[in-house]
């Protein structure tokens, strides 16, 4: 056996000298040696892999940065003395000491007090008509808060020593929420039932106005809100996690509420805000966005509320940029991120085998019968189901890339599960930029990878006979004039093309409301109605004027060089890999870009800013010096 092992091994050693020696290997090789020298080599990847300088010195960089971070620097050591020594805050400090010391016994008496009054509300409730049936979801409550009220009796120990020991509870909100284990530790336990029971009561009685599922969730929304008010990193990870799922104004709602507690805890000298090259360009968009895209626009009230939207979202990067201060913090992002990835690429191949179909007609039935449905996933659109699912599906293959053991596994099937989610959205716009992303990502990877440059040259005539028809006849098609959707986008730029030439100076304002008002004007036959134009640069152009168009396109270019740069010269490779993935999820999301207006959807537009935040945030040294929970992260 060992002997039919060892003339095995030698055989297939024999063939693979044979193939190594060959002329076509070699060729290969030689044809593959020669791109990647080429572009080591090339001005452009030296440019885009050079550390970019910040400025430092001079008189621009005293006026616009040293003179007026010294006068912000004072104002918020003001803010801080006054905060820190106010009435509040150490009353708030007392509060919560003083429910963390008091022991299970007495929190079970508020359980018991809560459990009882909730069963008599119940009874009366039920008596008087307002209740269909006794035996209902108070009723379930009820018992299980005596229940859980009878068990707590014995319990002296306190409340925050018995989070800490509570495993699942311990995880959340040490590992996960980042509160400091020595701001939960109690040296002494107290005993008292006043407060307990008084908010048990007055808990039950709110169900006689309010149902008492919505009570529940008002009293977790509450808690989080203060959890979020101390640890903004917190209320960011949190909308990492629920980011596909919650409608825009929520999150609108969420992201105000984050910015401005990472903003209080920054004035308070709890939180540091850095702005380099990049941050300095994403300051002045928002700016040309506010004054050309909403005071100037020819419908201003109208503009000036979306635009009120992507300026939330626009702050959001900066909360993300400066919320990264730790490598732990960063892996749970990446977490949030990649699990929200997985639930929604399940949704989406759910409704793919379901057989759900939206009620739009997203697909030209004549050319692509045999396609049906196109899946949605938590989107109502395809085409912006698949903006998602692009620009995280680097950072899934580089998880699977980089990791090692179950967490490679988990890479793995994330990212199977995002690639054929976006396989049965059947867009190609999404689809090339998936193609051009992932691409760079693995040779930038596996350089080796471009000696099969030549063999996949001579394998192109035969890829019909490996892809399906249906998927190839949808790539054949871009550029296809006979797709009327292809038609349609087309007529759609020739029409904003020529509305340039009259209103490129500043633009006519963002939103449909503004492009729809001067759109017929220029429009051709065939699309005489259009929302917007259909390329998220030439929609730029066309609402913020040749200003907005030329600060984002060097906002892109100094972004992508940053990227570029970290991954080339950090010493950590899976976090220089991270924050490569991230870029190239943006780089993906311009791709298709060039064939839709892929921020008509402002999730995307988060999403986006958010994956910019999180790359330039990893990015920063203080990163990577250390992996400690920084002192910031206290309930304070």
């Amino acid at each position: 056996m060992e002997g039919e092992r060892k003339r095995r091994g030698d055989g297939l050693g024999l063939m693979l000298a044979l193939i190594r020696d060959s002329f076509f290997f070699r060729l290969s090789a030689a044809l593959g040696n020669a791109i990647q020298r080429g572009a080591r080599e090339s001005l452009l990847v030296r440019w885009l892999t050079t550390a970019p300088k910040q400025p430092r010195g001079g008189l621009c960089h005293e006026l616009l940065v040293a003179r007026p971070a010294a006068m912000v620097k004072r104002l918020r050591q003001w803010l801080a003395a006054q905060v820190e020594n106010s009435f509040l805050l150490r009353l708030w400090r007392a509060v919560v000491r003083h429910l963390l010391s008091l022991d299970m016994v007495s929190w079970g008496g508020g359980m018991l007090a809560f459990g009882i009054t909730l069963l008599a509300v119940t009874t009366f409730r039920f008596l008087g008509g307002q209740l269909l049936t006794f035996a209902g979801i108070q009723l379930a409550f009820s018992v299980a808060a005596i229940i859980s009220g009878l068990l707590s009796a014995s319990c002296r120990e306190p409340l925050g020593e018995m989070l800490l020991d509570s495993g699942i509870l311990s995880r959340l909100l040490i590992d996960f929420a980042g509160i400091r284990r020595s701001a939960l530790k109690v040296e002494k336990a107290e005993h008292g039932l006043i407060i307990p029971v008084t908010i048990g009561i007055l808990l039950a009685l709110v169900t006689l106005r309010i149902r008492i599922l919505y009570m529940v969730a008002a009293v977790i929304a509450l808690l989080g809100a203060a959890l979020v008010l101390c640890i903004p990193e917190t209320g960011l990870l949190f909308i990492l996690l629920g980011l596909p799922f919650l409608p825009t104004m929520l999150l609108a709602a969420a992201c105000l509420y984050v910015n401005a507690a990472f903003f209080f805890k920054w004035m308070r000298g709890k939180r540091m805000l850095r702005f380099e090259t990049v941050d300095l360009l994403v300051v002045a968009f928002g700016l040309v966005l506010l004054l050309l895209g909403g005071l100037t626009s020819l419908r201003p009230m109208d503009s000036l509320k979306q635009v009120a939207v992507q300026g939330v979202f626009l702050l959001t990067y900066f909360t993300a940029a400066n919320g990264i201060r730790s490598y732990r913090m960063s892996k749970k992002a990446i977490n949030c991120l990649l699990l929200s990835l997985f639930l929604a690429s399940m949704l989406g191949i759910y409704q793919n085998f379901a057989g759900l179909e939206n009620a739009i007609n997203w697909i030209d039935e004549e050319m692509f019968a045999e396609i049906g449905a196109r899946i949605v996933g938590p989107f109502d659109n395809p085409n912006v189901f698949g903006e998602y699912l692009i620009l995280l599906l680097p950072l899934a293959l580089s998880t699977l890339l980089c990791q090692r053991g179950l967490r490679r596994l988990a890479g793995g099937v994330i990212t199977a599960a995002a690639g054929l989610a976006l396989v049965y959205t059947w867009s190609r716009g999404a689809w090339l930029g998936a193609i051009a992303s992932l691409g760079l990502l693995l040779l930038l990877s596996y350089p080796w990878l471009t000696r099969l440059a030549l063999p996949g040259l001579l394998m192109l005539p035969f890829l019909p006979a490996f892809l399906p028809q249906s998927i190839l006849s949808r790539l054949m098609s871009i550029g296809n004039l006979a797709d009327t959707s292809t038609a349609y986008r087309v007529s759609i730029w020739t029409a904003s093309c020529r509305m340039l030439g009259d209103i490129w100076p500043a633009g006519i304002g963002t939103g449909s409301p503004a492009f729809t008002a001067l759109y017929p004007a220029y429009a051709l036959g065939g699309a005489a109605f259009a929302l917007h134009s259909h390329n998220l640069f030439l929609q730029i152009f066309v609402e913020t004027g040749i200003l907005g168009f030329s600060v984002f396109l060097l906002l892109l270019i100094v972004f992508f060089r940053h990227v570029f740069s970290c991954y080339r010269h950090l010493p950590e490779k899976e976090q220089g890999t991270a924050i490569l993935s991230l870029g190239l999820g943006v780089l993906a999301l311009m791709v298709q870009g060039l064939t839709d207006h892929v921020w008509y959807n402002y999730r995307i537009v988060l999403l986006m800013w958010l994956c910019m935040g999180l790359a330039i945030g990893m990015s920063r040294d203080d990163v990577h010096k250390t992996d400690l929970e920084e002192e910031w992260y206290e309930m304070s």
